[in-house]
């Protein structure tokens, strides 16, 4: 029964979109796509998408090394909040050494290709 329902509903979405195409066929010439993007080509998106994710991910380090300091310093002796904070120190510095080592291959791939 799921089946037929789910069958059903791809067969009607479908449906909508197959006039369209043939009503704006003979316009196809007329119609232009602006860039939206600052980048004007892909590469170079990916390269300010990449290089925005980098800083995003350096800025949010400190704020996890507070957090944990956080959980040392009201952890009284609970060793749950103890390990708590040593792995948000273990994972914050982890993903740091990945962004860093993710920059660096990038660098290193582009300056081998040009």
């Amino acid at each position: 029964m799921k089946l037929k329902w789910t069958f059903l509903l791809v067969a009607i979405t479908l449906s909508l979109f197959v006039p369209v195409g043939f009503i704006y066929q003979e316009q196809l010439e007329e119609i232009r796509l602006v860039n939206p993007l600052p980048s004007p080509t892909f590469i170079e998106f990916l390269e300010h998408l990449t290089n925005w994710l980098f800083w995003f991910g350096l800025a949010l380090a400190p704020l996890f090394i507070l957090i944990a300091a956080f959980y040392f310093l009201t952890a009284g002796g609970k060793s749950q909040s103890i390990e708590m904070g040593r792995n948000i120190i273990l994972y914050t510095l982890v993903g740091l050494l990945v962004l860093i080592m993710a920059r660096g291959l990038v660098e290193f791939l582009q300056r081998m290709w040009t």
